[in-house]
Formats: C-alpha cells, structure tokens, sequence
C-alpha cells in the first residue's frame, strides 16, 4: 500500500543533498499503533496523521492534528507507539507525548529536555523507557535521554559512545535487552550538505547495554536516518549517491552480520516493523509505502 501526504508547508526547510540529488523535509515517520493502525507525522507541515488501514487496500485518515508548542506550529519528526500513546521528537529540545483517545490525537505534554539547543532526531520505546537521540556531537548537550514511562519524567543520560569523528548520531534500536544497534553520519570533506555535491558516510555500531562497543560497520557515501528492528533482525533507512535503500543485518556473536541493501523510493526516513508488515516514509515523494517484511528478511 502506498498512501502519499503532500501538505503546505509551515516552516522554512533548506534542501539538503547527497550527490547531485536533493530533498526537503515532508513525510519523516510512520509508526503501527496496530495491524490496522498507523500514525504518520510531516515534518515541515507539523502534522500526525492518524489513519486506518482498510480490508479493502484502501485506507481512512481517522483524525489530523497540527502540533503545537507556545502556540505556533513546531515541526514533527520521529515518533514510537505504545499502547495508544506516541512519542514525538521534532529535531528541537522537545519530546511531545500524545494519546489517542476515542480515535483522536490529544497533545497530553511537551517537554522542553535540554536547555542547550540540542535538537533530538531519533527516539525508541523498549521495555519501560524512551530512548531520544540528539543530533548534534558538536556543541551542546549530547547525550541521549532515558524518559522513565511510568515516573513521567528523565531517569537517565547516558554519554554517547565515542567513535573518533565528529559525528551525527541518528536513531537506536535494541535487538535485546543487552544489545543495541545505532545508526550515525559524518561528513567526508569540505562543503555542507545544503549544497550540491555533499556526500555523507555513515556507520552503523552494536553495543551493550551501556553502550560499550562491540563492533561496528562503515558504510560509505551513505545518508542514514531511521533505524528499528524485529526478530533479530535490524532495519535502517539511508540514501546513497544513487538512491534510496533499506539496510538489514542481524547479530552473530556479538558481530554485525554483513549488511544488505534492498533499493525504495529515494531519501527514505522513517521505518517500522508490526507483526508482517514493514513501513518507510520517503522526503522525495512525501508518502509512506507497505510492504511484507519477509521481502526484506
């Protein structure tokens, strides 16, 4: 299934490049509230979606909601499910919780986690926490936060591991209750990537618990932004210098297993795993594709 959201856009998005090609910043996650349930969020138009998946093939947008902080629109950006409440980072220094309730999004709180201008990209519920990433190894606050889901509040902050390059961290994900994946970029010579002929490598890393490390991949010429898992298996977004991909790779011994790539649509973001079905966002085309997991396992 493919369900393509195009939006006005309220906030002021610079193109960002890999190569040649660009994007901007629309449909960025997609996560499953059930089989037949998903919720979507566009970046640049502040906006969830909270939308039905129907027996027919054809789907039902439930509800809308434009998120709001200090009473302007504030961008959306990654979000996990549990139950029937969300968690939304927007790469600022907020987390926003959100419930659903009798089939609509209720905003329930936005919290302000750092005061150092930190923005948060990548965000993940395992057990009984919330994991935020921050974006951002070259000033302020960069460590990611441990949201206590049941105290409501910041349990912990824990040092990034460091890899020896001025890196940005993307998102996390635990294969286990001791085992953690996480996806980083860093740029590869002069020129940022609001200009044309920017190109990007990234890595991807499997740590403890405590994120000590115990092996790591680099991949080159690569932009990675989403990462999640299910059965072993991981599952992240990137764009590379031709197009856009879906790496998947599992753990052997406490090593990453060679990484595979399955080609999508171009600058694929957001990814989620429920039950048999696998979901991304794509910047190029501001929609979200379904598809069989077992396509890419």
């Amino acid at each position: 299934m493919d369900i393509v959201l195009e939006e006005t856009l309220m906030h002021f998005v610079c193109t960002i490049y890999m190569g040649e090609r660009s994007r901007g910043a629309s449909l960025t996650d997609v996560a499953f509230v059930s089989q037949n349930r998903i919720v979507a969020a566009h970046r640049c138009a502040s906006k969830l979606y909270y939308i039905q998946l129907n027996d027919s093939g054809g789907y039902t947008i439930l509800d809308e909601l434009v998120l709001t902080i200090r009473d302007k629109p504030h961008p959306t950006e990654m979000m996990d499910v549990i139950g029937s409440t969300i968690y939304l980072t927007s790469y600022t220094e907020y987390m926003t919780i959100i419930d659903i309730r009798d089939e609509k999004l209720v905003v329930r709180s936005s919290t302000r986690l750092n005061y150092v201008d930190t923005p948060y990209h990548g965000i993940e519920i395992f057990g009984n926490f919330v994991y935020v990433t921050p974006s951002n190894k070259v000033t302020g606050d960069d460590r990611i936060v441990v949201w206590n889901i049941a105290k409501n509040k910041v349990e912990d902050r824990i040092e990034l591991p460091n890899i020896g390059k001025i890196v940005r961290i993307k998102d996390v994900t635990h294969i286990s209750e001791d085992r953690i994946v996480l996806i980083g970029i860093y740029k590869t010579g002069a020129g940022d990537m609001t200009a044309a002929g920017y190109k990007s490598n990234g890595f991807i890393g499997l740590y403890t618990g405590k994120f000590e490390e115990l092996d790591r991949v680099e991949v080159e010429s690569v932009h990675f932004d989403s990462i999640t898992s299910k059965d072993g298996y991981f599952f992240a977004t990137g764009a590379d210098m031709e197009g856009g991909n879906i790496y998947v790779g599992s753990i052997v011994n406490d090593k990453l297993s060679p990484i595979v790539t399955h080609p999508t649509e171009d600058f694929p973001h957001g990814i989620a795993v429920y039950n048999d079905k696998l979901a991304y966002t794509s910047y190029k085309t501001s929609a979200l594709y379904i598809r069989d997991i077992a396509t890419y396992m």
